[in-house]
C-alpha cells in the first residue's frame, strides 16, 4: 500500500487559473456537495475494484470483465454519491510512453454516470487528479498527464477553455479524439502556508 500523506499539514494549493484550492489532506478526500471524491491510486481494495468493474459493466463503458479487472487497477479517484453510496465515476491514471517521442507521459481517463454528469463534479475531479499527480508521482519520472478526449462535449470552446485553466496545452487532433498534455515541468502551482 502506497502512503502519500507524509506532509498532509501542508498549504492550500491552487491549481492554475485558481479554479479550486485544496489543502494536501483534501487531495485525499474531498467533499463536493453530494459526493465524496476518494483518492485510492496505488491502495485500492478488492471492494472498491469490485465497484468499479461492476459500474464498467453495468454502463457497456469497458467490454470485458478481463479489461475492467485490469483498468480497476488504475483507479486514481472515486466520486461517491453520498446519499445512496454509489458509484458515481471515477478516473484512472497509467504510464505510457507516448509513442511520438519515447517520453513516459501518465494517460488519463475519466467516467461518469450518465445521470451523475457535471461539467462541475468533471472538472474538480479532473483538478485533484492534477494536483495529486504533479504534487505525488512527478518523482516517477514521467512528463506529466496526457489526455485523449474523445467525448465529443470536451471539443466545445468553453471545455477548451477549461482544460486551458487547468494547465493543460493542447496538442492536436486526430480520429475525432483531442490531445491535451499537463506537463509538470510547465506548470506551476501557488500555495500558500
Amino acid at each position: 500500500m502506497l502512503d502519500f500523506k507524509d506532509d498532509v499539514k501542508m498549504q492550500q494549493i491552487f491549481i492554475p487559473g485558481g479554479l479550486f484550492p485544496f489543502t494536501k489532506a483534501q487531495v485525499f478526500d474531498y467533499e463536493y456537495g453530494v459526493f465524496q471524491l476518494l483518492n485510492v491510486y496505488g491502495k485500492i481494495t478488492e471492494d472498491q475494484r469490485k465497484q468499479c468493474v461492476s459500474m464498467w459493466l453495468q454502463t457497456g463503458v469497458i467490454p470485458t470483465v478481463e479489461l475492467a479487472w485490469q483498468r480497476s487497477e488504475q483507479v486514481c479517484y472515486m466520486f461517491i454519491h453520498r446519499p445512496t453510496g454509489q458509484l458515481a465515476g471515477v478516473n484512472t491514471l497509467y504510464s505510457e510512453v507516448d509513442a511520438a517521442t519515447g517520453e513516459k507521459w501518465f494517460l488519463n481517463r475519466m467516467f461518469i454516470r450518465p445521470k451523475f454528469r457535471s461539467t462541475r463534479l468533471m472538472i474538480i475531479g479532473t483538478s485533484l487528479m492534477l494536483v495529486f499527480a504533479k504534487t505525488y508521482l512527478a518523482k516517477e519520472g514521467d512528463k506529466g498527464v496526457k489526455n485523449i478526449n474523445e467525448n465529443k462535449k470536451l471539443h466545445k470552446k468553453s471545455l477548451r477553455k477549461i482544460f486551458t485553466r487547468l494547465g493543460y496545452t493542447f496538442s492536436h487532433a486526430f480520429n475525432e479524439k483531442e490531445v491535451w498534455f499537463f506537463d509538470f515541468d510547465a506548470v506551476e502551482f501557488v500555495s500558500s502556508q
